[in-house]
């Protein structure tokens, strides 16, 4: 995690945010909320809006939007965003991570600017008073311009360009104010409107961040939108939308008999191209600006088949559209790829002998064909290639799983809580199926080793089974900001792996511990962002066959966070972790080692410190000690069993034995009496 993000975000324990009786908490270092007071026409899709106030009274309007806790927050952009103040924008001017009364968690509250006009478009169907030329122009296109190419020199993408999402910032409505992408991920609550047709095509969780081209697609959209007073395609749904784009091209669906200027005529076909390298980019808008003519831009339509491709009741016209279709029903797809008829259609009708023999190549390769085809995900494997190859330009998809391949964490993050998913992401990511995506359809892209080795890395984590790996650590491992979802500590929302012990020390502060101070989620959440925990503590952590080993895992994996990050007083959570030290203190086998160590456990409780009892517990020459103790005594035992086992087999009483032992004292006895009568003749030859 870079130093930006651990520095975007102040932690929930700051003093002064605490709820006054009035029903204000105190935001970062300059600003209230009050959590009685909503705003709901200023409500986000994926944050609650709320009075605040500065508390300098010089500062300008502002008002508190508070986040989804299930929808992380792009908050790396709040640093330099809060510095755009001089752009048509809505500015983020304070946020902190705050215990919030109305939900008894924490949640993140960011402070932005207020618009004094309210916003242009209150919901997406409503309808709206029609702009004039100058008006749009002047208060809306050019300074929007001006806005995306700030945008593009920052190098990030808003995301958030939608109708709904544009104010006026003053009550005469003379300037807008383009309103927050903050407060949820990108491209997750923009409608198909404003999305191009390959991003259309993925689930809103799997959009992504975009590039500049998908920036100045939703402003042309913006744009249609303006021009008509309404929402194109208010009225057919999303799903005919995008088959509207497909068949016919961006530029007709939405603007279709729409009376608009040439001017503007001009800038949207050059915006809404569908082909992105053919799209206009920033410094074609600029030039437009200036008054330049471009060359025009025409409709770029997939390549229309002589006769329709049927599939499931209905007919396609092109490979764009018959892809959309498979990926929306995988059974009836595998059945007609089975045959050789999708093939024949694609050779006869499209006129494509290459792509025909590229999607015959990949169902032969395949294999799939059988029953155990369906059961081992064969042909699964095969509908989504054959689907990629179908619509190379377009998102991966497998099952119900559509997404931009790059932002795949991104969308298990979003869907961690989904079983459904959670199993076909396995399934996906068990067949290779982003790394065959991108090996054979993304060659455009430029960071394509960055991508394979992050799937590479999704796929060893998913297949190690011990805690600090498993799915948990595909989830945090690629999403730095995405809070701990460990019911140990997830009304906490921490977010950096500083604050797990302070939040597992309020934990252990109400005495519950009935469970382990860790589960998964929070020991892949912590090996995750912390460099320093070994591979060594994490195997014994996963060691339940072995207690010993497993308690010393659990007290080394917390002493190592400890270590790292503080703080060093921790008494309650070190309480709860010496609960586990049992079995290490029996595993002695010195009665008075065990009483030793057991002192020296009693002591390192009482300091409070994790650090310390993993010290004494782990004490090598102790147990050294005990060892050599052990073994001294092993060998003892050895003898004494050996002899008893001799006795109890008569040996003392063997007619050898008796015979041995009998000139054994034969001899000493004669040797004393000899020794004797040498003494009595000595002394009579003295005496």
């Amino acid at each position: 995690m870079s130093q930006l993000l651990k520095d975007a975000l102040p932690s929930a324990r700051q003093p002064g945010n605490e709820a006054t009786p009035g029903g204000n908490v105190a935001v970062g270092r300059h600003h209230r909320v009050d959590y009685t007071a909503p705003l709901l026409e200023l409500d986000q899709p994926r944050a609650k809006a709320f009075h605040a106030v500065a508390n300098n009274a010089e500062h300008e309007p502002c008002f508190a939007l508070v986040c989804d806790p299930d929808y992380a927050p792009r908050l790396e952009l709040l640093n330099s965003m809060s510095r755009m103040d001089r752009l048509p924008l809505m500015i983020p001017l304070d946020w902190q991570s705050i215990f919030w009364p109305p939900a008894d968690a924490v949640r993140v509250v960011i402070i932005f600017t207020r618009p004094l006009g309210g916003r242009i478009q209150q919901r997406d169907k409503d309808e709206f008073s029609l702009f004039k030329e100058d008006v749009l122009m002047d208060r809306i296109i050019r300074p929007l311009i001006n806005l995306l190419q700030d945008f593009q020199a920052r190098g990030f993408q808003h995301r958030n360009i939608r109708a709904t999402n544009l104010y006026w910032a003053d009550e005469t409505q003379q300037e807008i104010m383009l309103g927050e992408c903050i407060t949820s991920p990108a491209g997750v609550d923009q409608p198909m409107l404003y999305e191009t047709i390959n991003s259309g095509l993925a689930m809103p969780e799997g959009r992504g961040r975009g590039t500049p081209a998908d920036e100045l697609y939703a402003l042309g959209a913006l744009i249609a939108t303006l021009v008509r007073g309404a929402s194109p395609g208010r009225e057919i749904g999303d799903e005919a939308l995008l088959q509207q784009k497909i068949g016919k091209g961006s530029y007709a669906a939405l603007v279709g008999k729409s009376r608009v200027t040439l001017k503007i005529m001009e800038l949207l076909r050059g915006v809404l191209c569908d082909e992105p390298l053919e799209r206009w980019n920033i410094n074609d808008l600029m030039s437009w600006l200036e008054g330049r003519q471009l060359s025009p831009k025409q409709p770029f339509l997939p390549t229309k088949g002589a006769r329709p491709f049927n599939f499931n009741g209905k007919d396609y016209w092109n490979c764009k559209a018959l892809a959309r279709a498979f990926s929306e029903n995988f059974e009836a797809a595998r059945e007609v790829l089975n045959s050789q008829r999708l093939v024949h259609w694609i050779e006869r009708s499209i006129g494509d002998e290459k792509l025909s023999q590229a999607i015959a190549s990949t169902i032969k390769a395949s294999g799939a064909s059988g029953d155990q085809a369906v059961g081992d995900g064969r042909l699964d494997r095969m509908v989504s290639r054959i689907i990629s190859t179908l619509d190379p330009m377009g998102p991966l998809r497998f099952r119900n799983i559509s997404l931009d391949v790059e932002y795949l964490p991104q969308v298990l993050a979003l869907r961690f809580e989904d079983p459904e998913f959670l199993t076909l992401f396995a399934n996906m990511v068990g067949y290779r199926l982003p790394q065959t995506f991108v090996e054979g359809v993304s060659k455009n892209r430029v960071n394509l080793a960055s991508m394979r080795s992050i799937f590479d890395n999704i796929t060893f984590n998913l297949t190690r089974k011990r805690p600090g790996y498993g799915i948990e650590r595909c989830l945090y491992q690629y999403n730095d900001y995405f809070p701990c979802l460990s019911p140990l500590v997830r009304d906490k929302q921490i977010r950096r792996a500083n604050e797990v012990l302070p939040a597992l020390e309020a934990f252990a502060a109400l005495g519950n511990h009935d469970q382990e101070p860790l589960d998964t989620h929070l020991a892949a959440f912590a090996a995750a962002h912390t460099k320093s925990m070994s591979e060594r503590v994490l195997q014994a952590l996963g060691n339940r066959d072995d207690p010993v080993m497993h308690n010393l895992g659990i007290i080394a994996f917390l002493a190592t966070l400890q270590d790292t990050y503080g703080p060093q007083h921790l008494p309650h959570l070190t309480r709860w972790a010496g609960q586990y030290t049992g079995p290490i203190v029996q595993s002695l086998h010195s009665q008075k080692l065990r009483k030793i160590l057991a002192d020296n456990i009693s002591k390192a409780l009482a300091s409070g410190n994790l650090i310390s009892l993993l010290q004494v517990v782990d004490d090598g020459d102790l147990r050294a000690r005990d060892e050599r103790g052990y073994a001294v005594a092993r060998r003892e035992y050895a003898v004494a069993v050996q002899e008893f086992a001799w006795l109890e087999q008569g040996g003392l009483s063997h007619p050898d034995n008796v015979n041995e032992k009998s000139r054994v004292v034969a001899a000493v006895v004669s040797g004393m009496l000899s020794g004797l009568a040498f003494l009595l003749m000595t002394l009579v030859f003295l005496f």
